[in-house]
């Protein structure tokens, strides 16, 4: 017991001199100077700093295990998230495009690549911030084709965006389910050049139309760097550098939620020009949000690369010179899905491509899950972007082959370097854009509201159309090019109080409801008409019909109106339900706008509106607005689409135009002059194409109210009924209309005594269906490697085959899988080649000769 206490003593004075030593001699010990002013290396209370960190990290990233498995509560860390912290617990929360922090570098990014063997390749990037504006990042290689970049490029500021979604100069990103299925499509044009232009006052190329739909699925789970990264990673990051009150508030104000995640981008790409290909390209996903300054970052050189047995890999150095001038981490993940955390990397900042001259050939070392790493670089192909409004960031997006422990394999390097040079273009910015307003328990009773009240573009009180108007209006009040005829609209609550006052109406709606779900279409037709009918004969509630008496006493005309549906859900980017309901023209004097808004309300439920709201899985009851406006004596008008309505061409305006009012021309009701435009990126205009119609009938308004159809005198018909200069200022408005929404609108107009004006504008609805190749393989499953295979059966009965005795034994020769899924592997006891001649599918049966299931 003595020597055992004595061993103890002499071990605590062992540890206690060394303590000691290691003080004075850090105390004594300068800290080494910052390389090049900006690179921190370890000093003097280096290891302590170390311990400390990894012990703090380490603790906080097992917390975040338990609280999975017990729902304990996490670490307090030094930001709220981060250093073993999530940031979100909910994977949907985590997935969806973020609300931006009030901080004026905010960001939420998303981005994706993807490469093939062949060659092909595509990034693509787009980070929201505030102002409705975006940075995007988007470059195409195709063999054969060339190289393909946005039409910005090298500068990265996008502008008029909906401020809402991912989506920007006609890319979007939708999640489709959190950290597995992402739709990917553009439709926009690309400048095709044989190398990325770099000097943006220069035109190189020409400008293509080029569209994709793509879905992304995820064949690895995500990698976090708020989590997942190594211990030892951050630790000697932060160890390095000087710890002071200012170090831990710039790591607060500075960190952004950052994740990875690797699969498949697969789906139809349309070069004009060419033949539309199909593509399977293996890349990474990434989504980063929090705060961003790219004057904050002064270097980073970021690796991604794929690998032909399935790895995937991402090793990063990264120098932000007030927090972590040298950190360097990364992750692994092997062909079996195990992800491994980068502890230790070998490619030094200082030591490559730090004057700017970026090397085409290069490699260092790194090591995860305690093996080596030996990475040889080659890049093939570079693209340069600048980011910020003053271009204070220069990102070099690098195409490259890799070699990793002798395996090919195929990705991106990224160079970013702080930019001191300016940005060469004039200061820009989005078209305000209105806010939506705060609706009280106040407003939701109001029975009529006019369009230049700010309320009246919510939705909730005024429907599709009436918000739209509103908004148009507000839009005019700012200086546009055009007018929007005055009017109001019968809200969503009048309605609501005509069904409360009619017990006998609701009591059918009800009914309707039951025999929508019977899927009895003559029962269902028959029942509509009923309603319908009830509808218009029942009384206008005589609330209802004094609020409209009061807006057409504030207007003071004695014009003709327009009386039109506006129902929850129509003319949005989900919905149109453009000709399902009623609209009456020429409508004059309260009683005749009273009947008319009666026969709106009994179109909602007309049989088309109704099979069009359950085919869109929407409720059968309803409800709705309607929008009295007054009637523009219109000389020409018609429709303008700001894409191309059928192939959905960016640089492609189309006008359909007819004398008289629009009614002949969106009824069908005359065949009306086509004015095509050509749109350039910079939004001018100029007629490109005009294409006569016969327009042998103009609707026109009558004295006495109502519409009528006229004949319209050959000289006229003979030629276009819209002069060139009005052509093109209407593309111009049409321009800032879109701008406005952020968004291709259909837009129809009038044309009255030189007087543009706007009747109404919606989302163009018919760009972005899945493609007969997209539904045919919906359910494909992503691989890891092209050297696996796998096929699905859904099987109900498994019927064995007889031998001629008629006895059942079907493993003499075959073996029959009743299960999900059968994944084969090159690495199982049957190569590829020999498998895949011999398994069949057959009635949802699939049979294969000794073909071997895995897990």
């Amino acid at each position: 017991m003595e020597e055992a206490a004595t061993i103890c003593v002499l071990v605590l004075e062992g540890i206690a001199t060394a303590a000691v030593l290691y003080v004075i001699k850090s105390i004594l010990t300068p800290d080494p100077p910052v390389h090049l002013g900006v690179y921190h290396r370890p000093g003097r209370w280096y290891g302590l700093k170390f311990a400390l960190m990894y012990l703090l990290v380490k603790l906080q990233q097992g917390r975040k295990k338990q609280k999975r498995e017990k729902d304990a509560p996490l670490v307090t860390g030094l930001p709220q998230s981060g250093y073993g912290v999530l940031s979100h617990d909910s994977p949907e929360e985590m997935d969806l495009p973020q609300e931006l922090q009030d901080h004026e570098h905010a960001l939420d990014s998303a981005y994706f690549n993807g490469f093939a063997p062949d060659g092909t390749a595509v990034v693509m990037r787009i980070c929201r911030r505030h102002g409705r504006r975006a940075e995007i990042w988007f470059i195409l290689h195709v063999p054969g084709v060339g190289v393909l970049q946005a039409p910005q490029h090298p500068d990265t500021a996008v502008f008029n965006t909906d401020g809402k979604t991912f989506s920007a100069a006609g890319l979007s990103f939708e999640p489709v389910e959190a950290m597995r299925t992402w739709k990917v499509q553009f439709n926009g044009m690309m400048r095709l050049t044989e190398s990325p232009r770099t000097d943006v006052t220069k035109e190189e190329g020409r400008l293509v139309h080029v569209k994709f739909s793509f879905m992304w699925s995820a064949y690895t789970l995500p990698f976090n760097f708020d989590t997942d990264i190594h211990p030892r990673a951050i630790a000697r990051a932060m160890a390095i550098e000087k710890w002071n009150k200012q170090f831990f508030q710039d790591l607060r104000s500075s960190h952004q939620t950052h994740y990875n995640q690797w699969g498949q981008l697969w789906g139809g790409l349309h070069i004009e020009g060419h033949e539309e290909q199909h593509v399977r390209l293996k890349g990474y996903r990434d989504h980063s949000f929090g705060v961003r300054d790219w004057g904050f970052m002064y270097r980073y050189i970021v690796h991604f690369a794929y690998l032909e047995d399935g790895t995937c890999l991402q090793v990063a150095t990264v120098c932000f010179p007030t927090t972590m001038s040298d950190l360097r981490t990364g992750y692994v993940f092997t062909p079996n899905g195990k992800m491994e955390a980068v502890s230790a990397v070998d490619l030094v900042l200082s030591s490559i491509g730090e004057d700017g001259t970026m090397p085409h050939h290069y490699s260092f070392n790194f090591v995860a899950g305690g093996k080596k790493y030996h990475v040889q670089v080659e890049i093939y192909c570079q693209s340069t972007w600048y980011n910020g409004l003053q271009w204070e960031s220069r990102v070099h997006e690098r195409l490259a082959n890799f070699t990793v422990n002798g395996l090919s394999g195929w990705g991106v390097c990224e160079f970013n370097y702080k930019n001191t040079t300016g940005c060469p273009l004039p200061p820009r910015e989005s078209r305000p854009q209105q806010p939506l307003p705060d609706v009280t328990s106040s407003h939701r009773k109001l029975l009529t509201l006019p369009l230049s009240s700010p309320v009246c573009r919510s939705t909730e009180l005024v429907g599709g159309k009436g918000s739209s108007l509103a908004t148009l209006t507000a839009l005019q009040s700012n200086g546009a090019m055009f007018k929007v005829p005055s009017g109001f609209c019968v809200t969503m609550a009048a309605m609501k109080l005509q069904l409360k006052l009619h017990p006998t109406l609701k009591s059918k709606l009800e009914e309707l409801a039951q025999v929508s779900c019977s899927g009895q279409v003559d029962a269902l037709k028959g029942m509509c008409q009923s309603v319908g009918e009830m509808f218009i004969s029942v009384a206008l509630v005589p609330e209802v019909r004094e609020a409209i008496k009061a807006e057409l006493d504030n207007l003071r005309t004695t014009s003709q109106f327009a009386v039109r549906s506006s129902a929850i859900g129509e003319d949005t980017e989900e919905m149109s339900a453009a000709g399902q309901m009623i609209t009456d023209l020429g409508v004059r004097g309260l009683d005749q706008i009273c009947d008319s808004v009666q026969k709106c309300w009994a179109s909602l439920y007309g049989f088309p509106a109704v099979q069009y709201r359950r085919q869109h899985g929407q409720p059968v009851v309803s409800s709705m607005a309607v929008v009295v406006q007054e009637m523009v004596p219109a000389e020409v008008a018609g429709v303008l689409f700001t894409q191309h309505p059928v192939t959905g061409h960016p640089g492609k305006m189309v006008i359909n135009a007819n004398y008289g009012l629009g009614e002949s021309v969106v009824s069908g009701e005359s065949h009306p002059d086509t004015i095509t435009l050509s749109r350039g990126v910079d939004g001018s205009c100029q007629v490109e194409g005009v294409d006569l119609g016969s327009k042998t009938q103009q609707v026109v308004p009558l004295d006495n109210g109502g519409t009528a159809l006229q004949e319209v005198i050959s000289a006229q018909s003979e030629k276009c009924c819209l002069s060139n200069d009005t052509a093109v200022r209407l593309g111009h408005i049409a321009v800032q209309v879109e701008e406005a929404y952020g968004g291709p609108q259909d837009i129809e107009w009038a044309v009255s005594q030189d007087t543009v004006y706007l009747l109404q504008a919606r989302p163009i609805t018919t760009f972005g269906i899945e493609t007969e190749w997209e539904l045919m393989h919906e359910f494909d499953a992503p691989l890891s490697s092209e050297k696996e295979i796998s096929t699905t059966s859904n099987i109900a009965l498994v019927f064995a085959m007889r031998d001629d005795a008629g006895s059942c034994d079907p493993l003499d020769s075959f073996n029959i899988f009743p299960c999900n899924r059968i994944w084969t592997s090159e690495h199982s006891s049957l190569s590829r080649s020999e498998k895949l001649p011999t398994v069949l599918q057959e009635d949802g049966i699939v049979f294969g000769p000794h073909v071997h299931q895995h897990a």
